[in-house]
């Protein structure tokens, strides 16, 4: 019998009270917690989206009047409209600044857009070196998605210049076309950004 009691005795004090039982169970779940906050998978990285677009339909010699301009010619209808399709379109992004170069037919496509977020347009040399002009963006742009307008000419550079990668090449009749390039804050150096053509 007092065997039998020694056992008993033993095994009653093997276990810990209640209290202590809950204690070390909300250490544990207090522990699980800063590990997963701690985990990389809950880190959201900054990223900013470049949006390049060619200018709208613009005036020629034989779908304008007398007073048509060569050298820095306006919009027609249809490019007006398309400007304020771009508008449209774009109201569902977070746009921070809106670049264009000093012509009516870039300042007035990007216009609409600029009034959209109540900001200013502006303006930078259609002749500016693309890689110099992109790496200014890249300092000054971290976040949010920027506007910038150009010409046939210019557009590819600056795509290619952004996105590390080669540029599909536009025509004077190409209108329409719409390049996306992200760019994540927390990428490698030499990580290409990701590059997508659209339509507006």
């Amino acid at each position: 019998m007092l065997a039998s009691n020694d056992h008993a005795a033993s095994k009653g004090s093997a276990r810990l009270p209640r209290w202590q039982g809950l204690l070390a169970l909300s250490g544990w779940i207090v522990l699980a917690l800063s590990l997963v906050s701690c985990s990389p998978t809950a880190v959201k990285l900054e990223s900013v989206k470049f949006i390049v677009v060619r200018h709208a339909e613009k005036q020629t010699a034989e779908n304008s009047g007398a007073n048509f301009d060569a050298n820095d010619p306006e919009l027609t209808e249809l490019g007006k409209t398309r400007a304020q399709s771009l508008a449209l379109l774009l109201k569902r992004e977070r746009i921070v600044a809106v670049y264009a170069t000093p012509f009516k037919r870039t300042l007035t496509t990007a216009a609409p857009t600029a009034k959209s977020f109540a900001l200013a347009v502006q303006r930078y040399e259609a002749k500016q070196d693309a890689t110099a002009f992109t790496e200014q963006l890249r300092a000054q742009h971290q976040a949010g998605a920027v506007l910038i307008v150009g010409h046939s000419n210019t557009v590819p550079l600056i795509v290619a210049a952004l996105c590390r990668c080669q540029a599909p090449e536009l025509t004077d009749s190409d209108y329409g076309d719409r390049f996306e390039i992200v760019l994540h804050s927390g990428a490698q150096p030499d990580a290409q950004p990701a590059l997508q053509q659209l339509q507006f």
